[in-house]
């Protein structure tokens, strides 16, 4: 039995562990016996524990940021922006596409669908593409996918067309997610890396902020196609800056493009992308297009799954050059980091998606109002994800910070039972404030709990899965947030006399709502909103307790690491060759 002392000082170490801690069973750091290097780099700063808490690692001491560097990041930025805005300005004007070109029910989910599942499915392709061909290149290529899908949608004279474009913008989408993620690890110290992933985060945050408010202005105003016709411009000034300020180191310089080609894991790519295709499809039609007991949601869901299993063992059993090193989970850390993406993906995109409803059905305004309202949540988002970033890099310690941001945003999920009819504008905004602060705090500390505890070696592969996680929860988000809305629906309007709408179709009940006269049958509509959109966010809020018990799994081990970049900036370079 511990001791009173003992115990004291292991709760303490839960939260707040010294520089260079590191836990020691049989002479090795405990989950680090696979990589000797690393522990024992792990027991050397572990043995500098007097070291003074201003003094650096030597990583940190030689990274210096350069205006290449700051064309770098102003290319990432401007990706993660366009991304964003693409993604979520189509939400507000899905009414007025499928009524200009005449689509389906079915059609009109699909139009965002197309998008997502793509964008999911292909983001390990990019990644280890760009670990053979180079970064530079994938990013062009990333560009290239969204210019040519933006055209074909802007043109787009039926819903075929537009849906193909979208297809082909989610293949792009997919590069412009993951390449980011991956650069910022090879780049940046493990340290200083927070701040830079609050710096994408702020820029998804100001693009899935504005991105609505600018759907629906052009919806109303002039027409949805210039929702496309915007993002031409961004592409077109991300395309000329990046062969210029995309300086990266030649990687495999030494081997012909047929040399390179056969490094490709072929197998791996397949198996994931079927899979990985199929499961997102999955989730896309269940709850949605067909009911979760329908054949066509289920069977994509369990052969996908069972692909994704598959992957796995096919990666670590036959593959000779692995697309992801699997020894990215070696650690439970690491795997509690990776789960805790997969959750905040799901709780984010759940919020983010459904919380327009209120506004929506509810408060009634139309679909730019709706987009000015969402302003403050993005705001909040950025500003958590950047202070939580500068708090990481002055104290070296993430895991308090990635406590502190699952009690929060467990707190404020909960607060949502606080929502009524009545909500005022400050109330409704002093709501979104604790859950924006802890899920933007964990944006920037997530990337210390995945990569800290396993091989520098292996962080752009954990940030590849960092990358794929989160858009797998977005997936789950919709999905789950979808199932419990139509549930929750159609038990409340049981209790209603003479409605005609279908619970499973959300923009369908709002739009009812919004057509209702006032009077008893929309005010016991909205009641049963209302109860539907408290439920949903008190399950978001078991879906973040659930990402802060799995701390409990995660120890904290020095950030201070130097580590070796594959693809760094090459800041002697002037030609203009291809990387």
């Amino acid at each position: 039995m511990l001791s009173r002392e003992a115990a004291r000082e292991r709760l303490t170490l839960m939260f707040w562990r010294p520089k260079g801690h590191v836990d020691i069973k049989d002479g090795t750091p405990e989950s680090l016996s696979a990589f000797p290097e690393k522990a024992v780099e792990q027991q050397a700063n572990a043995d500098a524990m007097d070291t003074s808490p201003d003094e650096q690692s030597e990583g940190q001491q030689h990274f210096r940021p350069s205006f290449r560097f700051a064309c770098v990041m102003l290319v990432l930025w401007l990706l993660t922006l366009l991304v964003a805005i693409d993604s979520t300005a189509i939400s507000t004007a899905l009414l007025s596409i499928a009524s200009h070109l005449d689509a389906t029910t079915v059609q009109t989910e699909w139009i965002a669908n197309a998008y997502m599942v793509t964008a999911g499915a292909f983001q390990f392709l990019f990644s280890s593409l760009s670990d053979i061909y180079g970064r530079k290149p994938l990013i062009i290529a990333a560009f290239m996918f969204l210019l040519v899908g933006t055209i074909m949608c802007g043109v787009s004279q039926n819903i075929e067309t537009l849906l193909a474009g979208r297809t082909i913008q989610g293949i792009g989408a997919a590069g412009t997610l993951v390449i980011p993620e991956v650069l910022v690890a090879d780049l940046i110290p493990l340290r200083l890396r927070g701040v830079y992933y609050a710096i994408l985060a702020g820029s998804w945050a100001v693009g899935g902020g504005v991105g609505p408010i600018i759907g629906g202005a052009f919806a109303e105003t002039v027409t949805w196609r210039w929702i496309f016709y915007l993002n031409l411009p961004i592409c077109g000034v991300s395309l000329a800056i990046t062969p210029f300020a995309l300086k990266l180191k030649k990687v495999h310089a030494d081997r012909s493009f047929m040399e390179k080609f056969k490094m490709i894991d072929i197998g791996g790519n397949i198996l994931f992308l079927g899979s990985s295709t199929s499961l997102m499809l999955g989730l896309s039609l269940g709850g949605i297009s067909y009911p979760w007991g329908d054949a066509r949601s289920i069977v994509p869901i369990v052969v996908g799954g069972a692909g994704l299993v598959s992957t796995v063992l096919y990666e670590i059993h036959v593959a000779s050059q692995p697309m992801i090193n699997m020894k990215v989970f070696s650690t439970w850390g690491a795997i509690a980091a990776q789960v805790q993406n997969v959750l905040q993906g799901i709780v984010v995109m759940a919020w983010l998606y459904f919380l327009p409803m209120y506004f929506q059905g509810i408060k009634l305004y139309n679909p730019l109002i709706t987009g000015l309202a969402q302003i403050p949540v993005a705001v909040v988002l950025s500003i958590a994800a950047l202070l939580a970033g500068v708090v990481i890099r002055w104290s070296g310690h993430y895991l308090f910070v990635q406590w502190i941001s699952l009690v929060l945003a467990s707190v404020g999920m909960g607060l949502y039972i606080l929502l009524n009819l009545d909500t005022t504008v400050a109330e409704w905004i002093f709501l979104a404030v604790a859950p924006g602060i802890g899920l933007g705090m964990l944006y920037s500390s997530s990337a210390q709990s995945a990569m800290a505890p396993i091989n520098p070696s292996l962080w752009t592969d954990a940030a590849a899965v960092m990358s794929f996680a989160r858009s797998l929860g977005e997936a789950f988000g919709v999905a789950v947030g979808g199932a419990i809305f139509a549930s929750q629906m159609k038990h409340h309007l049981s209790k209603i006399d003479n409605v005609q709408v279908d619970p499973t179709k959300v923009i369908q009940v709002v739009e009812y709502i919004q057509q209702l006269p006032e009077g008893d049958i929309r005010h016991q509509l909205q009641n049963a909103l209302l109860k539907t959109i408290r439920t949903l966010m008190l399950v978001m809020m078991i879906f973040c307790i659930v990402g802060l018990s799995l701390c409990v799994f995660m120890k904290e081990y020095s950030i201070d690491i130097a580590h070796e970049v594959q693809q760094g900036i090459d800041e002697d370079r002037t030609d203009e060759s291809e990387d």
